[in-house]
């Protein structure tokens, strides 16, 4: 168990397991005769489970709250509990169905929120749920056919927390591992007790018609298992066959173009990634490979552009810092690096990566007027778009709002059409309090751009405020 619940936090489900199979099998007395010193029994079966209660619930905080970082939120708050957990019950009957005939196997499916609540699927699913705990309820009654409902419980009780607790990804197949343990005892047992029942194993002859009919299910599953490791034997293979299963799957689609990535194939790459973002368009993973694969194909403006959409759409992790701050680090801009590496520690305090790249470029880092120094002469030689665009970022990361935008209408002589500029002077404006001119600003980088994603947040900030 404690193995378990470091692997995998969903192991703490042995406690409830437990309570269970000594209910079932060791003091069944507190369900035949209830009314009959049901204290005392309680009290019974409460000592024989509390040690494993104990260990595994101050386990599973110590990981929970001690070991987990903070930026760690795996709860997905972009649908309501209900729509989650209704959507549960069809996704209960596809976990089911993998059980019974497993060949439509994925490591990532793309099934989805399924709305209404009264649609066909759920509703279905809601059915088959009640009449498997009928026949919990009743194979748990007779000793004989106890382990059903044993394996039934089992089954419904290790799929509990990821079927309560919305997670981002509706469905895995991972997440059959541990409840198909307990449907590997119900059924088989379920299946000895109805062969005996018809007398199915007295005669030779059905002997053998079952035995060769269990020889050919073991056959086939033992088939499909080394096809499936096929499937398993590569990134690429693995991922490929997500897209042909779900081709509407945004992260199985960038995983895909991640290989492609891997082996220098940037055109096919960057299909599948633009193929994802219809799916996935506030996904910031995708964001920063988006980002990371422009700069290879050296597309820098695209990359920034992209680095600067996943920094917008997430507040938790540190990734679109930390890539971003290396990205920076490159170009050796290490005073605008650091800002970002100190943003990502404090989203998580123990991020060895940032840490360590901050440890790296400390010796090179440089006063803020040291940089514009650096910044106006190497723009008095040669000025350039980039050049000014660097020049905003330094005033404004320095609190500089006003000389950032004389920065920005110096950029716009050069470049009229400059997003990035009416962006920055938009930010600026905002920081000014001037929303009315930023307003005007992010709209005219919009009009350039209009998936500037950055720039419609930088809009909202200043239209909230007008508003206000």
């Amino acid at each position: 168990m404690i193995i378990g619940i470091w692997t995998k936090q969903t192991g703490v489900m042995f406690f409830p397991i437990l309570f269970i199979y000594v209910l079932l099998f060791e003091e069944y007395d507190l369900i035949t005769d209830f009314k009959k010193d049901t204290k005392f029994k309680i009290i019974k079966i409460f000592k024989k489970v509390f040690p494993a209660g104990i260990i595994a619930v101050m386990l599973f905080l110590f990981n929970q709250y001690y070991l987990t970082p903070k930026s760690t939120d795996s709860t997905n708050f972009l649908v309501t509990k209900f729509e989650y957990i209704s959507t549960q019950f069809y996704v209960i009957i596809h976990y089911l169905g993998n059980f019974i005939l497993p060949i439509n196997l994925s490591a990532d499916p793309d099934i989805a929120i399924i709305k209404p609540w009264y649609d066909i699927r759920i509703l279905f699913g809601f059915l088959i749920i009640i009449g498997l705990l009928f026949i919990m309820f009743k194979t748990a009654l007779i000793k004989k056919t106890r382990p059903i409902a044993f394996g039934i419980a089992w089954f419904f009780i290790a799929l509990l927390p990821t079927t309560l607790n919305p997670l981002f990804q509706i469905a895995n197949d991972h997440r059959m591992f541990f409840p198909f343990v307990g449907l590997f005892i119900a059924v088989p047992w379920g299946i000895l007790v109805i062969l005996e029942k018809y007398n199915l194993l007295q005669k030779s002859k059905n002997s053998l018609k079952i035995a060769t009919l269990f020889i050919i299910i073991i056959s086939a599953y033992s088939f499909g298992t080394v096809q499936r490791n096929k499937v398993w034997n590569s990134s690429d293979s693995l991922w490929l066959d997500v897209v042909v299963k779900s081709p509407k799957n945004g992260r199985g689609l960038m995983n895909y173009g991640l290989t492609h990535m891997a082996k220098g194939n940037y055109e096919v790459a960057l299909e599948y990634f633009n193929r994802a973002l219809e799916y996935t368009p506030n996904y910031y993973t995708l964001y920063i490979n988006l980002a990371i694969l422009n700069d290879g194909m050296n597309n820098h403006t695209k990359a920034v552009e992209h680095f600067k959409a996943a920094l917008s759409l997430n507040s938790l992790s540190p990734a679109p810092e930390f890539y971003y701050a290396r990205y920076l680090i490159d170009r050796q801009k290490f005073s605008e690096a650091e800002i970002y590496l100190k943003k990502a520690i404090q989203k998580s305090p123990n991020h060895t990566k940032s840490k360590e790249l901050l440890n790296l470029i400390s010796g090179n880092l440089k006063t803020a007027e040291e940089e514009i120094e650096e910044l106006t002469d190497l723009i008095k030689k040669n000025p350039s778009p980039d050049l000014y665009l660097d020049l905003s970022f330094t005033y404004y990361k320095n609190k500089k709002f006003k000389m950032s935008i004389a920065a920005c209408e110096e950029l716009l002589k050069l470049d009229p059409n400059n997003a990035d500029a009416y962006n920055n002077m938009c930010a600026a404006y905002n920081q000014l309090k001037e929303w009315k001119r930023g307003a005007e600003a992010c709209e005219k980088a919009i009009k350039i751009n209009p998936d500037f994603q950055l720039a419609k947040n930088n809009l909202k900030w200043a239209k909230d405020n007008i508003n206000n």
